[in-house]
């Protein structure tokens, strides 16, 4: 049996903790609007021109090639049917602005553009329609944008995220308007040379990484961390947490990390359960999403904010927060003291793999979780008998784990009926303490050299391995270095210059939306390498 104080875990601690979150929502509102940035606007100009050639010896099956200087569209009168494509020599976020002269004859009538926005060459190949995805077709960055007037200032009111922007002339008076300049009006919270300098000794390919993760930290840094400026633009907290640890490295901009956790604690759903994901435009709301794995890190984010900024007031008014995830997840975990997938309700994730079995990954985040809340117990303040409960849980959850969940034939902790052999059992496994660092570093030299281990096809899902093999150190760190040249490595010897979503070798067109043009190819939980090369403890 659990503890007897969690054996009904809505009681936990009774009604408080969701009577005080309630009662201070609008104060936790008012402290994150207090701490929303003013965005930087940098103007940005195209670097040439380019044109998408197919290549199957390239990724995707197509790559940009030069096709001359931005000067020779410049002036030139446009006609309808004129059509070019812009590189801007790397990813930005913002809105397109342009000016317009008249080359001879008055502008007397409107212009109209039509214009694609593209993060990587594969979203220009060819037109979006006949469209196959699941999402919403209008997330695809096109738009047709007409100019009343085409003379002067003008700027194109959606905000997009591209690198390469395709303009084609769909209908104007020949000859009578011309662009005298194309620009970007790049926006982000941070600069790319702010907060800590890159550290020296890096090798060519970790400087390299670092780069690329800060990029795209910078990114997806605006009013909120967003998950990805292109798709999505929301506020997610398995995201928030990567994206906060590569901060805290980097741009150290804790004032943002903040605000987010406030946002957080504001927008719980209704039992008290930290929404996965909140929405910051056009105002602050809920997302109502229920992902355990990812309100199992609160208290981890909070921690960590701790650690990293010196802010330690905020565990105790964050707590009942922290103690409410707590409870909630603890309705997951049988009197067994093992975690058990619920049957609807709930949308576990760990990783965009649909294979992956969620029983022992749900089982370790949620011991994790315990561990976490008990440790910001004791920076809060927390009476020792009421922080005690937090662990004493996690000792039962341990020892299920070990008598349950470990194979001993395997030698691997499996998952589910079918006893599932993943890389990511392993991985949340060892976090929660489950096992040693000494054992988890000879579990984790095991299981990447098993090849019936199911692996990871995220850069979320890889993370959490590689957290895993820093913590164990040894051996493990080695590997953990090597996956992050070869996996992240490998997104840039395919051209990237921020990181993606979603990214499997083996599978170029692979997308969770039935379209990999849908992708996030910018996408905030890419970014973590930034922590692993500057404070994870196995790259220089």
């Amino acid at each position: 049996m659990l503890p007897s104080r969690l054996n009904d875990p809505a009681a936990l601690l009774g009604p408080a903790p969701l009577e005080a979150m309630r009662s201070r929502r609008q104060e936790w509102l008012a402290r994150a609007e207090s701490l929303k940035p003013v965005l930087k606007i940098n103007e940005r100009l195209p670097v040439g021109l380019v044109s998408v050639v197919n290549d199957p010896k390239a990724f995707q099956g197509c790559r940009m090639e030069a096709r001359g200087a931005v000067e020779s569209v410049l002036g030139k009168p446009l006609k309808t049917g004129d059509s070019f494509i812009l590189d801007f020599g790397e990813h930005l976020t913002g809105r397109l602005a342009f000016s317009l002269v008249e080359p001879g004859e008055a502008a007397d009538a409107p212009l109209r553009l039509a214009l694609v926005f593209a993060e990587r060459p594969c979203e220009l190949e060819k037109p979006f329609d006949p469209y196959p995805g699941t999402l919403v077709r209008s997330w695809l960055q096109d738009e047709v944008f007409t100019l009343d007037h085409p003379l002067g200032f003008a700027r194109v009111p959606r905000r997009c995220a591209f690198r390469y922007v395709k303009l084609t002339v769909f209908a104007v008076r020949d000859g009578r308007t011309a662009f005298e300049k194309v620009m970007v009006e790049a926006q982000s919270a941070v600069e790319m040379d702010e907060g800590a300098p890159v550290p020296p000794g890096l090798s060519p390919v970790a400087a390299a990484i670092d780069l690329v993760s800060r990029r795209t930290l910078r990114e997806c840094m605006h009013t909120v961390f967003e998950d990805g400026p292109k798709r999505d633009r929301r506020l997610w907290l398995g995201d928030l947490r990567l994206q906060a640890l590569a901060n805290g490295v980097s741009f150290r901009r804790f004032d943002l990390v903040k605000r987010c956790l406030y946002l957080f604690a504001a927008l719980p759903l209704e039992d008290g359960l930290v929404s996965a994901c909140v929405y910051d435009e056009p105002r602050v709301r809920t997302g109502n999403t229920r992902i355990p794995d990812y309100a199992a890190l609160f208290a981890s984010t909070v921690l960590e904010y701790i650690q990293e900024s010196g802010d330690r007031a905020i565990a105790a008014e964050l707590w009942p927060v922290a103690a409410r995830q707590a409870a909630v997840l603890l309705s997951l975990v049988g009197d067994d003291g093992l975690a058990k997938v619920p049957e609807k309700g709930w949308w576990l994730f760990f990783d965009w793999n649909p294979e992956l079995d969620r029983q022992a990954p749900l089982h370790g985040a949620i011991l994790l979780c315990l561990r976490r809340t008990a440790m910001l117990a004791r920076i809060a303040g927390v009476p020792d008998e009421d922080a005690r409960v937090y662990g004493d849980a996690a000792s039962k959850m341990e020892a299920a784990a070990r008598k349950d969940l470990y194979d001993e034939a395997k030698g691997f902790f499996v998952s589910g009926a079918s006893g599932q052999v993943s890389v990511l059992s392993q991985a949340w496994m060892i976090l929660a303490g489950a096992c040693t660092p000494g054992e988890g570093e000879k579990l984790l030299t095991r299981v990447l050299r098993e090849s019936g281990a199911l692996p990871p096809v995220s850069p979320y899902g890889w993370h959490y391995l590689m957290e895993a093999c820093a913590l164990c150190g040894g051996e493990a760190a080695g590997a953990g270095r090597r996956i992050m040249e070869d996996y992240w490595g490998g997104m840039l010897d395919r051209g990237a210059d921020t990181f993606w979503e979603v990214y499997d070798p083996k599978n170029e067109f692979l997308s969770p939306y039935g379209d990999h043009r849908m992708n996030s190819y910018c996408h905030a939980w890419s970014c973590s390498p930034l922590w692993f090369i500057r404070g994870g403890g196995f790259v220089r």
